[in-house]
């Protein structure tokens, strides 16, 4: 009823609250928190890209993924917090940008 009303949030909520279910219901709760993740993830990319790259991250689509982390390093990279942008490139498989970040946390850490 959710799903098929397009209230993909409320329907997730329940879906992944829901544990008491047998084989054959448990495939079809699997199969419409699915189609939630595949309708929510592009609409959170702009206003909560950390969901947004969950829901991607639990669909498997390792392209979106890596998108998203991109975007979300290089904003954390301008904002001049690098430890969160390694964890962006560390996601998004840039090895690059993992040295670079790494060296950049190195060079700044206060000498004791």
């Amino acid at each position: 009823f959710l799903v098929g009303n397009h209230l993909y949030e409320e329907a997730l909520g329940i879906g992944e609250v829901i544990e008491d279910t047998d084989g054959s219901d448990k495939a079809r709760l699997n199969e419409l928190i699915t189609l939630c993740y595949q309708e929510l993830a592009p609409r959170y990319e702009v206003s909560e890209p950390e969901k947004a790259l969950e829901f991607y991250s639990k669909l498997n689509q390792q392209e979106d993924v890596r998108r998203v982390a991109t975007n979300l390093m290089d904003q954390a990279a301008n904002k001049g917090s690098f430890e969160h942008a390694l964890k962006y490139a560390r996601i998004a498989g840039n090895d690059t940008a993992v040295n670079t970040f790494k060296a950049a946390i190195n060079l700044l850490k206060p000498i004791s």
